[in-house]
């Protein structure tokens, strides 16, 4: 059944030459791409425009050129991928990010590293009118930097009035030893 619809959609185009009609089959690169459709569903798979020709010509009995073998391969799968356009514009909605104002948490991981709202944390905040304030770390507060410099912290005096243990003066100071990881190749 499948073969017979597919012979009855071929176009029918008449030769005229001398007043003898010939009548030729021609496929469409529409009619091409819907039948190799399926064959684009593995991404993985290669199917390259000779394979098309190859397989047009064997399950249908017709020659197609190269070119027409392309553009049914496009046209296959703009049909199942869709054009780039469209890829493109549901690129948002991958790139999106998911904040939790209750557990002070993003997707993005920043949120919580830091304990102060990210840009995307930010974003929901002023959406939703929210002062910030609450979704700060207590070390980020003013009271807190207060109190951190409650204690005096007094300056160094001049490097000739240092006083150093004379063992600390003359030992010579070696980077570390330590043997390379394995696989890390040298520079």
């Amino acid at each position: 059944m499948q073969n017979y619809a597919i012979e009855n959609r071929f176009q029918y185009r008449t030769v005229r030459s001398n007043a003898i009609s010939v009548f030729t089959k021609h496929a469409t690169s529409k009619l091409i791409g819907g039948i190799v459709k399926p064959k684009f569903v593995d991404h993985k798979r290669k199917y390259t425009p000779s394979d098309i020709r190859s397989d047009v010509k064997i399950y249908l009995g017709v020659d197609v050129n190269y070119s027409l073998a392309w553009r049914a391969k496009e046209k296959a799968l703009i049909s199942l991928r869709g054009t780039t356009a469209t890829s493109y514009s549901k690129l948002p909605a991958y790139l999106s990010f998911v904040v939790c104002l209750k557990n002070k948490t993003c997707s993005c991981g920043r949120f919580q590293y830091e304990e102060i709202p990210c840009e995307h944390a930010w974003a929901v905040l002023k959406r939703k009118s929210l002062v910030a304030d609450g979704y700060c770390s207590d070390l980020y507060k003013p009271k807190t930097v207060l109190k951190i410099y409650e204690i005096p912290i007094y300056p160094l005096p001049d490097v000739a009035e240092w006083v150093i243990p004379e063992y600390i003066m003359y030992d010579e100071v070696r980077p570390p030893k330590f043997k390379r990881p394995p696989g890390e190749g040298q520079k």
